[in-house]
């Protein structure tokens, strides 16, 4: 007997079916487990679960202060032994009646801005300034600004 007079077990188109069979079942698996939907698994309830969150804050504007130097001025005040000094109320006394002579500018030897009555009070507003043997004091009337000038201090004295 030849060998190819043997009955043949397989035929060439049985194995083809077999291949193609094969394969259509390779293809319905994949497409089963690959495209189906997923079911999500079923939440169970536990008392003592807890979910942690972080709370992140929003960045937020903080006003930004600025320290500042403040210059600081030292006031010096000149106190006569009569007790006059910048800010004192003084009043014209010992004066004979003839009234004490208010002058711009501090000194004898200037012109005159206006006669100041006896028992006239001011405000003593600059000074003090040394000259012609008296000490000088700008004073202002309490009553009217624009009558101010300097007077010598011997006939000033400071009100209570």
């Amino acid at each position: 007997m030849d060998q190819y007079d043997q009955p043949r077990v397989f035929s060439l188109t049985s194995c083809l079916t077999i291949i193609v069979f094969g394969m259509m079942i390779f293809v319905g698996l994949f497409f089963y487990f690959a495209v189906r939907p997923t079911k999500s698994p079923v939440p169970v309830y536990d008392e003592k679960a807890r979910a942690l969150m972080t709370v992140i804050p929003a960045p937020t504007l903080t006003p930004t202060v600025y320290a500042t130097r403040v210059p600081q001025t030292l006031e010096i005040h000149y106190v006569s032994e009569d007790g006059l000094s910048v800010g004192t109320v003084v009043q014209v006394y010992d004066t004979g009646s003839t009234g004490l002579s208010v002058r711009p500018q501090p000194g004898t030897g200037g012109y005159l801005n206006f006669v100041a009555s006896e028992g006239e009070r001011f405000k003593i507003i600059d000074g003090p300034d040394s000259r012609n043997n008296y000490i000088w004091w700008k004073i202002e009337s309490v009553n009217n600004p624009d009558r101010n000038g300097w007077a010598a201090s011997d006939f000033l004295r400071a009100v209570q």
